[in-house]
Formats: C-alpha cells, structure tokens, sequence
C-alpha cells in the first residue's frame, strides 16, 4: 500500500470519529415547558429514554463529507445500528454494532475497505441548556475488524474524548453535535 492510500485512509479515520454535522436539514423541536414544571425537568425528561442514531442519515452525511474533501472513496456504505441510553440518574451509555466501507480509488490502487464495530461505553452525563456534558467515559466491551488498509473508527458516532456536545430534543427526536465537527447524528426515541 502506497503513502498516498494510508493518508487517504487516515483523513476517513478522522472524519467518522468525531460525531460531527453540516447544517442539520431539520432540527428538533425545543420541547414546549407545561405549567409547573422547570425548563431544567423538562429539558431533562426530554433526553432520559431510548434513542436509536438514524443510521441512514449519517451515512449520507458521511458520504456528502467525504466528497466534499475529495476523498476517494466509491460506493460508500454504513449499516448497523447504534444506541443511546440516558438514565435519570446521571448515567449514559452508548452501544454499537455498525459495518463502514466502501472502495478506496487512488493512482496505483484501488480496493475495498471495511470497518466492523461492536462496542459498549458508558459514562456520566449532565446537562446545562443546550449543551450535554459527558465525564468518565469507559469502554465496557469493544470488539473491531478491518480489512487491509481500512481505518478502525470509521463506524459510526463515538464521544470518546468529546466533553461538551450541544444537544436539541423533543418527544420522539435528539439532535447531538460535538463542537466544530463537520457531522451531527440525529436519533428517534424508542
């Protein structure tokens, strides 16, 4: 494999780790605050729940980005699932099961790519208005594969090392993006 395969892969490793977003093409709605209660117990009672990343979105995301960036990369694809489990109680835990690839077209090189993921990370949540906060981040089980020349990471959304990420909810959709990432994830409770 050539300099310019690993460089290729390198920027895809960093582009799918960080969770991030273009312009979102709709936004959750704040959730409107009923009589007696605060907007802190609405805000949190909006993000306690079940929440299912709508995969199919990311990967278009993903797939806009990469051609953005002219990476080489055909027939992009991402498959799987991933979720979000906020507690009342302060904790958040996230599990993975998603596959990412696509073939890597480069001078001198062309060949399919793959990254497997199946992974549990736990940790400690807070929320203050917009903006999530996550501590004590913890792999709890994790198990990858890659073909030749894949990076590992390029499987979906990951918080690790992303304290601070802003959030919007409502009923039945969570919004989340880390700070200056170019992609976001968009989730449906469960």
């Amino acid at each position: 494999m050539n300099a310019r395969t690993i460089s290729v892969t390198a920027a895809i490793a960093v582009l799918l780790l960080a969770g991030c977003t273009p312009t979102p093409p709709t936004t959750p709605s704040t959730p409107s605050e009923p009589g007696g209660t605060t907007g802190s117990e609405v805000e949190a009672d909006c993000l306690v729940g079940t929440w299912d990343l709508d995969v199919a979105n990311y990967r278009e995301q993903s797939e806009a980005y990469l051609t953005e960036l002219a990476i080489p990369l055909q027939d992009f694809r991402m498959e799987g699932s991933q979720t979000l489990i906020f507690t009342a109680s302060g904790i958040v835990e996230l599990d993975t099961d998603v596959t990412s690839g696509g073939t890597i077209v480069v001078e001198g090189f062309v060949g399919p790519i793959s990254a497997t993921a199946t992974s549990v990370h736990t940790g400690d949540w807070s929320r203050d208005g917009d903006a999530l906060g996550l501590e004590h981040w913890a792999v709890v089980s994790e198990t990858s594969s890659t073909t030749d020349g894949a990076p590992e990471g390029i499987t979906g959304v990951d918080f690790a090392d992303v304290p601070s990420i802003t959030v919007l909810c409502d009923e039945t959709s969570l919004f989340l993006q880390a700070p200056g990432a170019p992609l976001g994830s968009y989730w449906t409770r469960r």
